[in-house]
């Protein structure tokens, strides 16, 4: 320990030592329902903490504890030779283990135990020869696991005190700190949040438990910030574009925590993957639903107890209104015509105290689909179905959960869910039959037992390995001629009745019979392009071929010595789209396109990654479709965005991706781009600068540059039609895409998930309290607004303190004590307000600076006439009471001036300017030529923002300097004046106070000024005996002996 090798040591020993224990350890094994994912999991560690697991998997039911206790024995002794083999010991006092298993109720509700086994464990631990007992931990009882405390059940209870003691710690050392502003935000960012959530990716601690965290840390903080503990918790939690502090909700860190840790695990080839599949689909399998459960976030599942990870995941996107679109969803689809999923069925029928019930028969029956349960003919329900009984002869396929038989109470609202899907209450036929199947052979997803295959007219009967062969006449059946291994295509399941002396089948084929899919060839390159995944058509909806045809575009490639192909995509106003062209070395042009480029507040990057990877896309399906090699041709792709180029070509070096890799930004576009290159032959990746043609003449330009101009005016040509450019699609191997309300989220996950639960809070106090509408809201430049607060991050107490009317001027700072006036110190006005504040006569030197500041930057950045005029006179409204700008003085400004009045023209000096400034502005520097690239409405209005608060502050200096003194001598003046006031308000407590508290007080107020007549004297009154007045004070008022007179007063002792 401490040397700077000791990391690169450890992995190496570990390694090996890892990799020997998995060569003989049980480990434990999981698997998804369907058998297609199996995850092992033998030893996690981290130096010298590790964890083991073993269990039976594939077991139909479970074992008795000695079972697994004996697969855990071994492998804890395995693991303790391993380390003495290679000069380490396990600690015996360390070693500890749970034992998970589960009880049902007679419900049918399945509960973990929570006991300690009577036979513990025990090994040999190094050279001891006598059995030494492992700690058997019952499953309430966390463990430590690298700085996290967990449990096997999964409860919230023994997680949340250890981070609750830690909470108590840190609330103890702000409290008693001397912390400036900067260094208690400084703690809470870089001490606090990360000491308290380090653990949230896999905890489950309830919203309450989080509230109550904050709820004491906020108290201990908000002073020290400079703010009152009564400020409104929208304004505390707020986003920073709407003037918030942005305090962390715990509830909101906890679940962005886990919905992150669980998108990294899906978005991570491997054993992360691997696992989150396994409990993705048993959670799919425990629903029964259509959707994914991710997909469908606003259906209550209360079946989906005892898990508690993925459900409290669900949970926070439904709070948040938001789905997880996942790439696997193991959701088992409809088997034919009429199908229904039995638990959608129940959830729209049935009160939701059954659906558990429900649900746990359908388990122990190993049911999922209406068509599980029916005849194959599908139009009634089989009998031992009503009765709870197991269908003799068919199963389901792969893995069901174990499942004890529910009680009475459970078959009963079984039974009565049933009929609501029969014609009557004692009939078992359906109201509505179902049709043909729409699946065959091996797409079904349960084990039926004979086939009927049309086209022979053969019938299969399944048995353990192979089926047994019946030709077919009419309905019945003649003896076994064949034995096959497998079905033929086309098979369908079929009722057969053996009972009769001569087997006869009962199902109307015809009438059952599926229509099988016929997928042939396509015709033209458009129809094969309708047959792809929907988000690589999306991609190639609208490309051209500038040859006559696909095969001369095939030559071209072919016969050339390189193939340039060059990208640009562009995202005005967060609207993308891209555009790409193909050419040969010589200029032969031979295919362009362009296309959309979708997400939440689309970046530039994104869309030129939308560019790139569509021409990728496009020039592999070409080759395809033709059937042509293409590793034969030479490819070199161009992008004028450099960073995007730097990152592709950065990841095309890496073996695999690191789980926290999966969340930067736009990695689904980047990680489709490395993967579509790995199809051709040595790519290069490179980057052409953009916009040549504005300094040179498109002619003269290389190739490359020619083919960006272009490709960039495709871009800027595709407009959006009957598409939400905010929703993107799932493209393959992304695992997920997370979709809230405003879009499709493809970066700075965590921040887009704080501002999508903290922006309506604020938003609806902003509303109420300026008594404006949603619409009115909205028109605010938001955006400008928050760029605006983040230029003033020093100043950012000040700044949110004005735009929420916090400013500790008198209307406020009177409310919280009678010793403080509310009256303006510069010209005695007697309620300082904020609105007085900015228009105080006695302060008006800020003025004329402010004015000359601002008309040189209407200069500097060409300001249009009108808006210059509009704004001056909208300070003049507020500065003066001046009549505000008149419309008709400005017909072209109408919405502009409308929509700031009714906004407030006050607000302009909080920032908060109406979208139409910008837009104007971007509008008139369109016709003037000598403007600059930095010229813009954004950077425009941003400038008149950072002026009106620079001079506010000015302002507020001036006022300070007035009410607290501007020298020694004045300052000392002011607080001998407050201290007085402050004694004064004591003092009017004396006969109230408990008699024999009254000592600290003089005979009379007059005498106590008399004898301490400087400040820090009177204040150090104030400070020893304060505490004791206010208290005596509440004290004699419980006691009801105000006014009481000591005894001794009366007498001579």
């Amino acid at each position: 320990q401490g040397a700077g090798n000791s990391p690169a040591i450890w992995c190496v020993i570990s390694s090996i030592l890892f990799d020997a224990y998995e060569e003989h350890a049980n480990g434990a094994t999981f698997y998804s329902p369907d058998l297609t994912v199996c995850a092992k999991v033998y030893m996690i560690g981290f130096v010298d903490d590790t964890s083991g697991s073993t269990n039976d998997f594939l077991q139909p039911e479970q074992q008795h504890p000695s079972h697994y206790e004996n697969l855990a024995k071994e492998d804890a002794q395995h693991w303790n030779d391993i380390l003495q083999l290679s000069g380490g010991a396990l600690e015996d006092t360390k070693c500890s283990y749970h034992h998970l298993s589960y009880q049902f109720t007679t419900d049918g509700y399945a509960v973990a135990k929570g006991g300690v086994s009577s036979t513990p464990i025990a090994i040999q631990f190094n050279e001891s020869t006598t059995d030494v007992e492992l700690k058997h931990l019952p499953n309430t009882t966390p463990h430590k696991t690298l700085g996290t405390y967990k449990s096997p059940v999964g409860g919230a209870n023994p997680s949340y005190q250890p981070i609750a003691q830690k909470n108590a710690f840190h609330c103890k050392v702000v409290s008693r700190s001397p912390l400036t502003h900067q260094d208690a935000w400084a703690y809470y960012h870089a001490i606090y949040i990360p000491s308290i959530t380090y653990p949230f990716p896999s905890l489950t601690l309830k919203d309450k438990q989080c509230e109550e965290l904050q709820v004491s840390i906020k108290k201990a903080l908000l002073p020290k910030f400079g703010w009152s503990r009564g400020t409104p918790n929208a304004v505390i939690y707020g986003t920073a574009k709407h003037g918030g502090l942005e305090f962390r909700q715990l509830a909101v860190e906890k679940g962005a925590a886990q919905l992150t840790s669980f998108m990294k695990c899906l978005r991570s080839p491997g054993l992360a993957q691997d696992l989150a599949h396994v409990a993705v689909s048993w959670a799919q399998l425990l629903a029964g639903t259509k959707a994914s459960i991710f997909a469908d976030t606003s259906t209550p599942l209360p079946h989906l107890e005892p898990m508690v990870w993925l459900p409290a995941i669900r949970d926070f996107l439904s709070a948040n209104k938001c789905t997880l679109e996942l790439e696997r969803t193991f959701a088992i689809p409809k088997q034919r015509e009429g199908d229904a999923h039995l638990m959608d069925e129940a959830l729209a029928r049935m009160p939701l105290k059954k659906i558990k019930q429900i649900n746990a028969c359908r388990l122990y029956l190993g049911v999922t689909l209406l068509s599980d349960i029916c005849n194959c003919q599908g139009n009634l329900i089989e009998d031992c179905i009503f009765k709870g009984h197991r269908r003799p002869v068919h199963k389901h396929k792969g893995l069901i959960p174990y499942q004890a038989n529910p009680g009475r109470q459970s078959w009963r609202a079984w039974r009565v869910f049933l009929h609501k899907l029969t014609t009557t209450t004692k009939s078992s036929i359906l109201r509505q039959p179902m049709g043909k199947w729409v699946v065959t052979d091996s797409d079904f997803h349960y084990d039926w037992r004979t086939y009927l295959h049309m086209p022979s007219q053969k019938l299969f009967l399944k048995r353990p390995a192979d089926f047994e062969v019946f030709s077919v006449t009419g309905y019945t059946l003649s003896q076994p001629s064949t034995i096959a291994p497998s079905l033929p295509r086309g098979c369908f399941p079929v009722d057969v009745d053996f009972a009769r002396g001569t087997p006869t089948i009962l199902t109307r084929p015809r009438s059952v019979q599926p229509t099988i899919p016929n997928t042939p060839h396509a015709t033209s390159f458009n129809e094969y392009v309708s047959q792809l995944p929907k988000w690589e058509q999306e991609l190639l909806t609208r490309h051209t071929f500038r040859t006559d045809t696909i095969w001369q575009f095939l030559h071209f490639c072919q016969t050339a010595e390189t193939i340039l192909g060059v990208s640009d995509g562009s995202a005005p106003n967060f609207t993308g789209a891209f555009g790409w062209i193909l050419s040969t070395d010589t200029g032969q042009r031979l295919a362009q396109g362009n296309g959309p480029a979708t997400g939440f507040k689309t970046s530039s990057f994104r869309a030129e990654g939308y560019g790139l990877l569509g021409m990728l896309v496009f020039v592999k399906h070409a080759f395809r479709y033709t059937m042509s090699d293409i590793r034969a041709c030479k490819f070199r792709f161009f992008a004028d965005n450099k960073s995007m180029i730097d990152t592709a070509n950065e990841m095309r070096q890496w073996e695999y991706y690191y789980p926290n890799s999966t969340l930067d930004p736009d990695w689904d576009i980047l990680q489709a781009i490395v993967t579509h290159l790995k199809d051709f032959h040595r790519p290069v990746l490179a980057h052409v600068k953009g916009h040549q043609d504005n300094a040179s003449e498109y002619s003269t330009l290389p190739l490359p540059a020619q083919l960006n101009i272009d490709a960039d005016k495709l871009a800027g040509s595709y407009l959006y039609e009957d598409r939400d450019p905010t929703r993107s699609l799932l493209i393959t191997n992304s695992g997920a895409t997370l979709h809230t309300p405003s879009g499709s989220v493809h970066s700075h996950y965590i921040r887009r998930i704080r501002d999508l639960n903290n922006h309506q809070a604020l938003r609806t106090h902003l509303i109420t309290k300026n008594q404006w509408t949603d619409q009115l809201f909205d028109s605010i430049d938001w955006e400008i607004h928050g760029r605006c607060i983040r230029k003033n991050f020093s100043q950012r107490n000040f700044v949110c303190k004005l735009i929420h009317d916090r400013l500790p001027l008198g209307h406020l700072v009177s409310k919280y004590s009678p010793v403080y006036q509310s009256k303006c110190p510069s010209c005695n006005h007697p309620d300082e307000d904020t609105l007085h504040f900015i228009q105080c006569p006695e302060r008006t030197e800020w003025h004329n600076p402010m004015y000359a500041d601002l008309a040189k930057h209407h200069r500097e950045n060409h300001t249009h006439p009108a808006l210059e005029a509009i704004l001056l006179r909208g300070i003049y409204t507020v500065l003066y009471g001046h009549n505000p700008p008149n419309v008709d003085d400005f017909p072209s400004c109408r919405d502009l001036i409308e929509h700031q009045h009714m906004i407030g023209w006050k607000h302009i000096f909080c920032g908060r300017f109406v979208s139409e400034w910008r837009t104007l502005q971007d509008a008139h520097l369109q016709t003037v030529p000598e403007k600059e690239k930095h010229h813009k409405g954004s950077t425009w209005v941003t400038g008149i923002t950072q002026i009106l608060w620079e001079h506010m502050r000015k302002n507020w200096n001036s006022r300070n300097e007035a009410r607290h003194g501007h020298d020694s001598a004045a300052k000392e003046a002011k607080l001998l004046e407050q201290a007085k006031r402050e004694i004064e308000l004591l003092y009017s407590y004396k006969n109230q106070v408990r008699p024999v508290d009254q000592h600290p007080f003089y005979p009379t107020l007059d005498e106590h000024f008399a004898q301490e007549t400087t400040s820090s004297k009177l204040r150090q009154w104030i400070n020893t005996w304060q505490g004791l007045i206010l208290h005596s004070k509440k004290q004699a008022a419980q006691q009801q002996i105000t006014g009481t007179a000591q005894l001794t007063r009366f007498f001579n002792f």
